[in-house]
């Protein structure tokens, strides 16, 4: 983003190493500190080389805000991505709406505009908003497909995949549940099978290659973001010791240790670990800074739990009314 209202930048490549980059976002934006800064202050090269890995999707959606802004403040991204959080519960209301019921898609709507963990994440630079809306937005693009029958949508659907990869690495392998959930669930549609996987699994493919290829340039390997990223998360999330969480606590032999043989030589131990996750996952919310807006924070925790017992109460009425084959989208 800095880099459209500093495009100089770009082309100076000894400015790019002598020029702070806290220089840069003290001049260019307002309100907002990173607590390293002071600490090792990155030249406007180093940080560019550090930022890489990201994926390109949420700094585009930066840039086009910091773009169109009259002023550059992190507050406008804040605004922006409540706007886009209150999109993402119209589109809840319309996907659930179809799926249950009209009261149904009201409860599924009310239930995440006051679901705190989300809202917490709106005031958050990083990915979450933008992700959960790329997910909800593509969801109601493979029904408009399923129901109109139509390519646009499906392409559509291909494309939103896309770009949600390259905005959240981990979702990149959603691509292969949805053309197997499409080819089951619209046999009999209008939309043969060749002509779907064409559009959805092809335009996800033609959207995701720039990316695929700049990162094989830059790393020598093909991957939707920094390798290096990826292995380090592997990592981190299976040490037994730190339950695959706390960062602080990794062991100097973290970049070396064997994962996938610890795994085959302690299965009972990653099995209960890997369930520990799950608890973690669906039965208390993720709250790092132990902030517990908009209610305390054991009220936060409830309400998670609340949600998620919806939740699932949720998918037993879709799939009491799609039948047991919803089950496999």
């Amino acid at each position: 983003p800095l880099a459209v209202t500093h495009p100089s930048l770009w082309n100076d490549t000894t400015a790019r190493e002598k020029i702070s980059f806290s220089r840069v976002v003290n001049e260019q934006i307002d309100d907002e500190s990173i607590i390293w800064f002071p600490y090792d202050p990155p030249s406007y090269g180093q940080a560019l080389d550090w930022l890489f890995f990201s994926g390109p999707s949420y700094p585009a959606f930066l840039t086009a805000i910091f773009h169109l802004a009259p002023f550059h403040d992190f507050w406008v991204v804040r605004i922006m991505q409540a706007i886009l959080d209150s999109l993402t519960a119209l589109l809840i209301w319309l996907v659930m709406r179809r799926l249950i019921s009209d009261r149904g898609g009201l409860v599924a709507a009310f239930l995440w505009v006051l679901y705190g963990p989300a809202i917490i994440k709106t005031g958050e630079l990083l990915t979450e908003s933008f992700a959960i809306f790329l997910t909800v937005a593509m969801v109601w693009s493979m029904l408009r497909a399923f129901d109109s029958q139509r390519g646009s949508w499906l392409a559509a659907a291909g494309a939103i995949c896309s770009i949600l990869a390259m905005a959240k690495a981990s979702t990149a392998l959603l691509i292969i549940p949805m053309v197997v959930a499409w080819l089951w669930t619209n046999r009999k549609g209008a939309l043969r099978p060749r002509q779907s996987i064409a559009l959805l699994a092809g335009v996800w493919l033609i959207v995701m290659l720039p990316w695929l290829f700049l990162v094989n340039h830059r790393f020598g390997r093909f991957a939707v973001r920094d390798p290096s990223y990826g292995d380090a998360n592997f990592r981190q999330a299976n040490i037994l010791e730190t339950e695959g969480y706390n960062t602080d606590m990794a062991p100097t032999d973290f970049w070396t240790y064997p994962v996938w043989r610890e795994i085959r030589n302690r299965p009972v131990e990653y099995v209960r670990l890997y369930l520990q996750k799950f608890r973690r996952l669906w039965w208390r919310a993720c709250d790092d800074y132990r902030i517990g807006f908009p209610f305390s924070e054991t009220g936060v925790q409830w309400l998670h739990r609340l949600t998620a017992l919806f939740a699932a109460v949720g998918v037993c009425l879709w799939t009491r009314r799609a039948g047991p084959s919803a089950w496999l989208a």
